[in-house]
């Protein structure tokens, strides 16, 4: 299943609008699991520099959510999070992998599988950058 939404949100990094559309309020509970996996991805993008045209996409569908999972991806959009998700963007972006290490067990006990969701969000982004190099570039 976090496969398939690494998937949908690498596709969502390259054509944000109708990925989106099909991640976004899927899933069950407060925080949906296409909402943790979009926040990822967000966050990540975010960390980039490239984020707005995912960002877009998102913010406009998010009354498709809870309002909580809106909340948050929200937030996301702007790169906030809670700590422990900050500090593992920001090791994994910084390629620390000794930190990263640390910091993804505390990621992944976020909620029932919120944190597994978020990871796999991420890792979608990061594996369409790394088949798309300009895709990461910072100006």
């Amino acid at each position: 299943m976090a496969e398939r939404r690494a998937h949908l949100v690498a596709a969502a990094a390259a054509e944000p609008g109708s990925a989106v559309a099909t991640l976004i309020g899927r899933g069950n509970g407060l925080t949906p699991a296409g909402d943790d996996a979009l926040a990822g991805a967000l966050l990540a993008a975010c960390a980039l520099g490239g984020h707005q045209a995912l960002a877009t996409a998102v913010l406009a569908n998010t009354h498709r959510t809870t309002s909580l999972s809106a909340t948050l991806l929200r937030a996301a959009a702007e790169g906030y999070a809670a700590p422990p998700v900050v500090a593992y963007v920001t090791a994994v972006m910084r390629g620390d992998r000794g930190a990263a290490a640390r910091w993804r067990p505390r990621v992944e006990a976020i909620g029932h599988g919120s944190g597994r969701d978020l990871i796999a969000g991420m890792a979608g982004l990061l594996s369409t950058i790394e088949s798309q190099p300009a895709l990461g570039r910072v100006s």
